[in-house]
């Protein structure tokens, strides 16, 4: 038997115990994520901007799903409401073992009609999956993007729902620091919640989902602090 005969059987008798195990042997070897779209972003004064590529979800899909097969992973997301809010719920569970982990990532923008609203479900779909498994994260929304570059501020609701979530995740004494990075400069004074929702109205759409994102993934970290304690 060849040494590469060796290696095959090796990787054919391996299979992992746990969730976190088939998690470890993921980021030890991950798909090659291609990004398959392009966009032409706009300026605020809707001047040519830069292009962005980025994966779809239904690429993304396609590629990520023959390695989580071989681990025995299976991903799951669905639309619901978390405390009234727009949300989608995802779930990776390791089907051998029986562990689980689930989260919510926020739908965020205009969703006043069917378009935005599909556009930020896939948004979020996609994101929850990057993020979750570490992946290099794109820049932009799949059928959002050019609203999103164009850098349309965000409205009352969304700028509520922002410190909401910040609230829920005790992060309030962090918002100025992480949304002033996602702006590029300082947005002000966030050390209350009425004057945090005041300055997150700076903030374009796309701002805010980074922002989004980014208290999704301290929180997460914070949840796995909580629980290695």
């Amino acid at each position: 038997m060849t040494d590469q005969d060796a290696a095959k059987d090796a990787e054919q008798v391996y299979a992992p115990g746990t969730l976190e195990e088939a998690l470890l042997a993921f980021q030890a070897d991950p798909p090659a994520v291609l990004k398959d779209a392009e966009v032409d972003a706009k300026t605020k004064d809707g001047k040519p901007g830069p292009k962005y590529k980025f994966t779809t979800i239904q690429e993304l899909t396609r590629q990520m799903r023959p390695r989580l097969s071989e681990l025995g992973l299976l991903w799951k997301t669905k639309v619901g409401l978390d405390d009234g809010r727009p949300v989608v719920f995802y779930s990776c569970m390791h089907l051998p073992s029986g562990g689980k982990e689930e989260g919510v990532m926020p739908l965020v923008g205009g969703l006043s009609t069917m378009q935005s609203l599909g556009a930020a479900i896939s948004f979020a779909r996609r994101y929850s999956m990057i993020t979750y498994f570490g992946l290099a994260p794109d820049i932009d929304t799949d059928g959002a993007v050019a609203e999103v570059a164009a850098g349309k501020l965000i409205t009352k609701g969304v700028a509520a729902q922002l410190v909401a979530e910040a609230v829920k995740l005790d992060l309030l004494g962090r918002l100025q620091l992480a949304s002033s990075h996602v702006h590029g400069s300082d947005v002000g004074d966030c050390s209350t919640a009425a004057k945090a929702t005041r300055m997150m109205l700076k903030l374009s759409e796309g701002e805010a989902e980074r922002l989004f994102s980014k208290m999704a993934e301290i929180g997460g970290q914070k949840a796995g602090e909580s629980d290695d304690a």
